[in-house]
């Protein structure tokens, strides 16, 4: 998956909605990841990014789209953490019980790995950074 947003973010893209729904396995396991409307449609020259808006899915947005600054790809590299975490846990770090509660809740909170999450735990951790200076730099270093 982080080589897969490597590739996007060489491209000057952000997915901006990286979610369960959006990462596609085929019969021999390889991820896809899926659904770059947003992503294309921010990257027109036509279309900008509205100021303070929350652009993608709450429950797996980063702290700065809950921040409404510009994005750049360490977005997707902690939405990326949120999934791995709910991948092997079952539950994701800060949902709360309304978007605004969960929006507000990654704010200035770095996501604790589980025990469960044994090696990858340290992965996740870092790429769910609330600042993204303390994220890992690109998807490129999060996969080496």
């Amino acid at each position: 998956m982080a080589k897969a947003l490597y590739y996007l973010h060489t491209a000057d893209l952000v997915h901006r909605d990286i979610k369960p729904a959006n990462l596609l396995f085929d019969e021999h396991g390889i991820v896809r990841v899926a659904d770059f409307g947003l992503a294309r449609a921010l990257a027109e020259a036509s279309f900008t990014e509205p100021s303070g808006a929350v652009i993608g899915t709450a429950r797996y947005a980063s702290p700065e789209q809950a921040s409404g600054v510009a994005l750049d790809g360490r977005s997707d590299l902690y939405s990326l953490a949120l999934v791995l975490h709910e991948a092997v846990t079952g539950k994701v770090p800060f949902a709360g019980d309304t978007v605004t509660s969960t929006l507000a809740s990654r704010i200035g909170n770095d996501i604790v790995a589980d025990k469960k999450l044994g090696v990858l735990g340290s992965v996740i951790e870092r790429a769910g950074c609330s600042s993204p200076d303390d994220r890992y730099p690109d998807a490129a270093t999060m996969f080496k």
